[in-house]
Order: structure tokens, then sequence, then C-alpha cells
């Protein structure tokens, strides 16, 4: 085990089960300080910058202060896709990728679908992948959302319609929609 994998255990065992910790441990000196997975599997030591040092230690303590990792490394993974997230967003988790493949059992390919509260897109996004003939609109009352979730979408390529509502005071629609 090389000295930064063991300072990083050490700085954080008192908040973490070891599992937790182990997994946090290889994001940190895999995807976040640019180990390779090997070497860090292999427990080579990583000599680190000043810059780098500075790097860990505000990581280190953004874990201290229960930060999801997931907000530090600034994505999330679902679906098999990477999605964009900040602290304006909730973080996809895998019972909404449940959700979305009972969803998909469930839709015909040519439907409409809205995803009101759509956060960082995950479910509106991934619909409209599976589903590319569906009409796939997404609501959030936050611009930083939106924003987010527009982000990703490009990155995804997937064809979304974004817009900002405050669904309190949406009136639904009662005629032929």
């Amino acid at each position: 085990m090389n000295h930064v994998t063991t300072y990083i255990r050490q700085a954080l065992h008192d908040i973490y089960p070891p599992g937790e910790l182990r997994s946090l441990t290889k994001i940190i000196c895999c995807d976040l300080l640019g180990q390779d997975a090997i070497d860090y599997y292999l427990g080579k030591d990583i000599t680190l910058s000043v810059k780098e040092e500075q790097e860990l230690e505000s990581i280190l303590a953004r874990l201290r202060n229960f930060e999801p990792i997931q907000y530090i490394l600034g994505e999330a993974r679902f679906m098999g896709r990477t999605f964009r997230v900040a602290p304006g967003v909730l973080i996809p988790r895998p019972e909404t990728e449940e959700l979305v493949e009972m969803m998909l059992k469930e839709l015909s390919p040519v439907s409409r679908v809205l995803d009101v509260g759509t956060g960082s897109g995950c479910i509106a996004i991934s619909l409209a992948k599976e589903l590319p003939e569906s009409q796939v609109t997404a609501w959030d009352v936050s611009g930083e959302a939106l924003s987010i979730a527009a982000t990703n979408s490009k990155a995804l390529q997937a064809s979304v319609r974004f817009e900002q509502r405050d669904v309190l005071t949406y009136e639904p629609c009662v005629a032929d929609c």
C-alpha cells in the first residue's frame, strides 16, 4: 500500500465504513489524482506535487463534511452513461435506473414523456436515448438544474425539450393533449 493510500484511509477511517473507504480511496487515487488503476492495485506510490497535495486536502475536507464523492467528481453514472452532477441536482440512484428500465418495458417506441423535476436529466435523457422516436420533455423549477440537464443532454446527444416550470401552478391538460 502506498503512502497516499495510507494517508487517505487514516484521514477518513473514523467516518466511513471499510468497504466504502476502500472505494473512496480508489476513486481519489485513480479518478481525481490520475493514478493508473493497475499501479493502484499493485500498491505503487504516487508522488504528489504541492498543488496535488492541496487538492487532496481539499477532497478530504469535503469528504469529512459528508459531501458525496459524485459532487467532488462532478459526475455520476446512470444506465451506462456519465452525467454531470453538482449540488443543485440530486445524484442519480440505482433504484431510479430500475424505474427507467420498468418504464422502457411499458412505453411504446413512440411515446410522449414528461419528466417533472428533472434535476440532472438522467431519466429524460435515458428515455430519449432508448426511445429515439419519442417526444421527451423535462421540467424543473431550478434554472441551475436545467442548465446541468441541458449540458448532459448535449454531451449525450439526446433529444429532450427542457422547460423551467413552477409545477405547483401548472394547470393540467383536460382536452386532447
